[in-house]
């Protein structure tokens, strides 16, 4: 339903929940676009996850300790980055409309 169901409003710009627009709504409610939106953001961020765990793999391949320490590192980097960035947005709320995605319905 994400994939290739969103386009970014500034061409140009970063990969942010107000830079993207949902191109077909199934539900028609809100709370599916932003449920959908946060994906995008989920798995734009996630790269530098993944970039590390294969990484991290071939170290263990090679029998390369000391960069495979420093994977872990941009793994934890990478996570705590995901993290800060990703959950603000999944539960996210207005004073006036409550919970932009309701974590009942999608969550």
């Amino acid at each position: 339903c994400v994939l290739n169901n969103w386009e970014r409003l500034d061409k140009k710009g970063k990969l942010t929940m107000s830079n993207l627009r949902l191109l077909n709504r199934f539900t028609g409610v809100v709370d599916e676009e932003h449920f959908f939106k946060t994906h995008v953001i989920i798995e734009s961020e996630a790269a530098p996850v993944i970039e590390s765990l294969v990484a991290g793999f071939e170290c263990i391949q090679r029998n390369q300790t000391q960069a495979l320490l420093h994977h872990f590192k941009a793994l934890e980097t990478a996570l705590f980055r995901l993290t800060r960035t990703c959950l603000p947005i999944m539960f996210a709320s207005t004073k006036s409309e409550g919970a932009l995605c309701d974590y009942h319905m999608f969550f």
